[in-house]
């Protein structure tokens, strides 16, 4: 069986995590109010729903920025390709066990670490669970 494709995604757990009070897609943005204050991630795609995200290693050492799709299945924080968890060394901040994501016909063991979200302008600075599917 081949490996299903995979992509960068962030679900609602995120949400819940980072106290998103509300969000909202309007043509080329997407919008997270927290606390009062709105982060808007710019979008290029029609939907509206491909944002690049900032994370860091959970010390803050190595930054990416990261292309996730925002998906409305998927009830975890983040999950990352291993090629984006690779350049930021996550496999020094793994977390024991593995993390598994239910593809409806099957089920995809992943391997756990944590990234460091920073939203300053909204005062976000969170370590954030994420899955890291496999090669």
């Amino acid at each position: 069986m081949s490996t299903p494709i995979s992509t960068n995604a962030i679900g609602g757990g995120i949400l819940k995590q980072l106290h998103v009070d509300a969000w909202s897609v309007v043509n080329d943005h997407l919008s997270w109010t927290i606390a009062g204050k709105t982060h808007r991630f710019a979008t290029d795609d029609a939907d509206g729903l491909r944002v690049d995200l900032d994370v860091t290693d959970p010390a803050g050492a190595i930054a990416s920025s990261v292309r996730v799709v925002v998906s409305g299945s998927f009830d975890g924080m983040l999950v990352l390709e291993p090629d984006a968890a690779a350049r930021l060394h996550l496999e020094r901040f793994e977390i024991p066990g593995t993390a598994v994501i239910d593809r409806g016909s099957h089920r995809i063991e992943c391997r756990r670490a944590r990234v460091r979200v920073r939203l300053p302008d909204v005062g976000v600075d969170a370590l954030v669970p994420v899955a890291i599917w496999p090669r």
